[in-house]
């Protein structure tokens, strides 16, 4: 009787399987070949990502800093980081809701994203670009439900991730090493030495390439540290290994990017990994490597190539408060004063709509009714990421992130002090890591390139390693 009950359903489940199936061959017989290629491949993730929403995630993770590179060379194709995600989030959502247990983040962090969310969406009423302040808005959607989606999953899957981090960058620097010391021709204006150019990885662009850097170096490094106690053998040995090595290629494609915010940022960084070494049980270590580090910096100047040293002095070269528009441009001090030009249009537009902004990702829109005369072209952003968020969201809007930064800054504080071995250098790893973009945000805007999404997995991290007690009193 009961065999005689299930067999209905099972007939109808095969049923349509094969008409799902008879669906497939049919798209894929008529659809073009890269069309066909996505559609196989979402049918294969589909089952393992229902099981491993994380799986999507961390081939996202991989694929999202190739975005602009693929842009160029393949402008038909629509972005897979972000079908990639698309697909992690459906199957974390379905299964969330079969098992009727879909988790959503309430700590500090999140319902200050959410508050942003809220905000953001209310200054694009009176936006002049309605549909790119509409995908900016999606981006930060995406940066709170990745967030949610890492938090939400078992602590053994955090390994999983962070190696997908970790490849992504150490891809990343062998692409940008390559490009500065080994490829020998480039464009002409990333220019640095005869046969070396600037290191620009998949982003096309030196300055957010070498934000990205800035991410990843110091989280290797402190994982590398925090693998390699004294009493460990065998594989902790081996993972330290491979994060130093990563540490060492991403700093060295930071270096090759030869982008003074990002060395700005690093310098930040680095100040956060040796203050984060400074604890009770550790002190006089933290203090001797403290000023080691300190003495092989100043060693090190004259070890560095002068266009590098030239560079480093030119970070607060021509630095002023001054009126751009009296300021006549050359080619020894261009690059400055047009980043400060940018920055008086974004501050004035924000002294125009002091509230609301003229909407979330409509600086370039509004760019024109701003502008300095000798500055017609706008650079899609102030190339201050504060200065960008005054002019799109008022003070409100910029006031929400300051606070987004510090909570965050603040859950990285408690796991580090609750954490031990490698999960307090992972805590240690994430906070050296915002420093950087906290600093190197100054200067320019990392949030391009799916570098949210980036941001947005250490977030989820982050959550994860609160103390339980913490989390529910949250």
């Amino acid at each position: 009787m009961l065999a005689t009950a299930h067999r209905p359903q099972q007939n109808t489940r095969a049923l349509l399987v094969a008409a799902l199936g008879v669906l497939l061959g049919a798209l894929l017989w008529r659809a073009p070949a890269l069309l066909s290629a996505v559609l196989v491949l979402g049918a294969v993730l589909l089952p393992a990502a229902l099981r491993w929403p994380l799986l999507p995630l961390a081939l996202a993770l991989l694929a999202g800093p190739f975005k602009a590179l693929l842009a160029v060379t393949y402008p038909a194709l629509p972005d897979p980081a972000q079908l990639l995600l698309g697909l992690a989030l459906l199957a974390w959502l379905l299964r969330g809701l079969a098992q009727r247990r879909l988790q959503l983040p309430t700590h500090s962090v999140a319902l200050l994203l959410i508050l942003f969310l809220v905000f953001g969406g209310a200054t694009l009423l009176a936006a002049q670009d309605l549909r790119t302040g509409a995908a900016e808005w999606a981006k930060w959607l995406q940066v709170l439900l990745v967030m949610a989606l890492v938090a939400a999953e078992p602590r053994r899957s955090t390994p999983w991730l962070l190696a997908a981090l970790l490849l992504s960058g150490a891809t990343q620097a062998v692409v940008g090493n390559w490009q500065f010391a080994l490829r020998g021709y480039g464009p002409e204006h990333y220019s640095v030495a005869p046969g070396l150019f600037r290191a620009y990885g998949g982003f096309e662009q030196p300055n957010p390439f070498g934000g990205y850097m800035g991410m990843v170096w110091p989280l290797a490094a402190a994982l590398a540290a925090g693998l390699w106690p004294a009493r460990q053998v065998g594989r902790h040995k081996l993972l330290a290994a491979a994060c130093a090595c990563v540490a060492l290629l991403a700093a060295g494609a930071l270096l090759a990017s030869y982008s003074r915010g990002a060395w700005l940022g690093a310098g930040a960084a680095a100040a956060v990994l040796l203050l984060g070494m400074l604890r009770p049980a550790g002190t006089r270590a933290g203090l001797r490597l403290a000023l080691l580090a300190a003495a092989l910096l100043f060693a090190g100047r004259s070890l560095l190539p002068p266009s590098v040293v030239a560079r480093m002095r030119s970070i607060t070269q021509d630095i002023t408060v001054a009126d751009m528009r009296g300021v006549v441009p050359t080619s020894a001090n261009f690059a400055v004063v047009e980043r400060l030009a940018h920055w008086q249009a974004a501050a004035e537009m924000a002294a125009a709509h002091p509230w609301l902004g003229v909407g979330l990702g409509n600086y370039a829109a509004a760019y024109e009714r701003y502008r300095l005369v000798r500055w017609p072209l706008a650079l899609g952003h102030a190339h201050n990421f504060y200065l960008n968020l005054a002019a799109e969201t008022g003070l409100p809007g910029l006031l929400i992130f300051v606070a987004l930064l510090l909570a965050a800054a603040q859950q990285g504080w408690r796991a580090l002090r609750s954490a031990s071995g490698w999960q307090r250098a992972l805590a240690l790893g994430i906070l050296a890591a915002g420093a950087h973009l906290a600093a190197h945000s100054v200067v320019d805007n990392l949030f391009v390139n799916n570098v949210h999404l980036h941001v947005a997995s250490l977030l989820g991290m982050l959550a994860a390693a609160q103390p339980r007690s913490t989390k529910a009193a949250q």
